[in-house]
């Protein structure tokens, strides 16, 4: 992932809230154009993002992603409980 990923993707979950999208906008014109962005910029993205919920929506966002990717590969795996999956009861701990 790139830094100048971080501002883009609070630019396109911020929509509804022109003045994160507005800060984090500046914040990738920055960074895409080999600048650093300013540290006021950067401040006022995190603070209005907490504010306003964004970066809690991208969290739970990422949440949601990583599981169904975890659910995917599950999926596509031969698990389960069939005749020949060992169970608690028929596993042997004694030496």
């Amino acid at each position: 992932m790139d830094l100048a990923d971080a501002p883009l993707m609070l630019m396109t979950e911020s929509a509804g809230y022109p003045g994160v999208a507005r800060l984090a906008e500046s914040a990738y014109l920055e960074l895409v154009s080999g600048r650093p962005a300013p540290h006021q910029v950067l401040s006022a993205l995190i603070r209005e993002g907490s504010d306003k919920g964004v970066l809690l929506d991208l969290r739970l966002h990422q949440l949601m992603c990583s599981r169904d990717l975890a659910l995917a590969q599950l999926s596509t795996r031969s698990v389960g409980v069939g005749p020949h999956t060992p169970t608690s009861s028929s596993v042997s701990l004694s030496p």
